[in-house]
């Protein structure tokens, strides 16, 4: 069992001094800091005199480029022996805008519980339809997200196509008990889209659900849209369960979506280009749909096993305590 202490100061100067104590009184030989401001913490908590090794982490891509913000991060992650980043996009920026950094700079793709995130059983698997085509979205519904277009490229496709596409988006809104709230601009425009094009029917937004997996098993295939991306965790669990993935260009969706072979790429700026994703999908015999999905599967195991994301920091873990 692994002990855990959870430290409830409030302010930013309190909880950073509690951090310290904490650290200093135990005396780990490695710490391993998630997400931007753990990670800020964890390096400033270690002046003056660190005595452990510290592995910070950068989760997000900034897909903005070297902003005042990264160059900030970046500097303070001199105080780091060990920058992690979950996306090859975030990597490549590192390296390329931040160079004193490259040699302790390691990319490791999250992992997934394959066990959980699997394809459904004969019995748990859906009467299978021939439409409507069912696309999953998972994401919270922001400009990111890109519901707009995605609206728009459905509406395409069932007007000059004549397929039956039908989209169940699952995530946040940013409604606050109903009312609109600082970050649901985005959601009230969508909804002003899906009105506009009489699409209740056939572009649906649900509150999000804590558990996917169901989810996925009545899709016939995980849609992502976005506009810009690190790693997507949505990607893989959609992937680990057996469907097929349509996604935007964005980030790391080009290392776990393969054109062709376990889903379609496209350009998220362009309507007809998501549109096209959609129809090619749409043409799929039953089969061929099965074996995008099986390939996805196949790439899931090989790319997000838990052995291969604890192998990949045990080397690090090598790294950190040689002292380079």
């Amino acid at each position: 069992m692994v002990p855990v202490t959870v430290l409830k100061q409030a302010g930013r100067f309190q909880k950073l001094r509690a951090i310290r104590k904490h650290l200093r009184e135990w005396r780990p030989d490695i710490v391993v800091a998630y997400k931007t401001i753990p990670s800020t913490y964890a390096e400033i908590a270690g002046l003056p005199g660190r005595n452990w090794r510290l592995i910070v982490s950068e989760r997000n891509h900034s897909h903005r480029g070297p902003t005042l913000g990264f160059k900030t991060r970046m500097l303070v992650h001199h105080l780091s022996d060990a920058v992690v980043c979950n996306s090859n996009v975030q990597c490549e920026l590192i390296r390329n805008h931040a160079s004193s950094l490259s040699a302790k700079t390691f990319h490791v793709a999250n992992c997934l519980n394959l066990g959980h995130f699997r394809p459904a059983t004969e019995h748990e698997r859906p009467v299978a339809a021939s439409e409507p085509i069912r696309l999953l979205v998972l994401g919270r519904v922001d400009w990111q997200k890109n519901p707009l277009r995605l609206c728009e490229a459905v509406h395409s496709v069932r007007e000059q196509h004549g397929i039956d596409v039908v989209v169940d988006w699952y995530g946040n809104s940013f409604l606050n008990n109903g009312k609109p709230g600082p970050q649901s601009g985005c959601y009230l425009k969508t909804m002003q889209c899906i009105q506009e094009r009489a699409a209740q029917a056939w572009f649906r937004l649900h509150e999000p659900v804590r558990d996917v997996r169901e989810l996925l098993w009545r899709s016939d295939a995980l849609m992502l849209a976005s506009l810009y991306e690190g790693f997507s965790n949505v990607i893989g669990e959609a992937m680990a369960c057996g469907k097929p993935v349509l996604a935007s260009v964005a980030g790391d969706n080009v290392r776990l979506v393969e054109e062709g072979s376990n889903g379609f790429l496209f350009d998220p700026l362009r309507v007809d280009d998501i549109a096209r994703a959609i129809v090619r999908f749409a043409r799929l015999a039953i089969h061929a749909r099965a074996a995008f999905g099986m390939e996805g599967r196949r790439r899931a195991e090989a790319l997000l096993s838990p052995e291969r994301f604890l192998k990949e920091y045990e080397a690090i873990f090598a790294y950190v305590r040689r002292g380079q």
